[in-house]
């Protein structure tokens, strides 16, 4: 358990330093999944879902 509370903490700050790196959110969302913190672990993974739909929308393949 100590691990994944690590983890998080490090997903934390890699968050901090880039708010829009969905994998950093969605190793963050697994870590909390693993401790059973289910409303934070969704709540990540919604937030990778708006990071990857504003990343389509900004690709060039996304803009066709």
């Amino acid at each position: 358990m100590a691990q994944y509370d690590r983890a998080i903490e490090d997903y934390c700050e890699a968050i901090q330093l880039n708010p829009v790196c969905a994998e950093a959110y969605h190793n963050r969302a697994v870590a909390f999944n693993r401790l059973g913190n289910y409303g934070e672990s969704e709540r990540d993974f919604a937030k990778v879902a708006e990071l990857q739909k504003l990343a389509d929308n900004e690709s060039p393949e996304g803009s066709q």
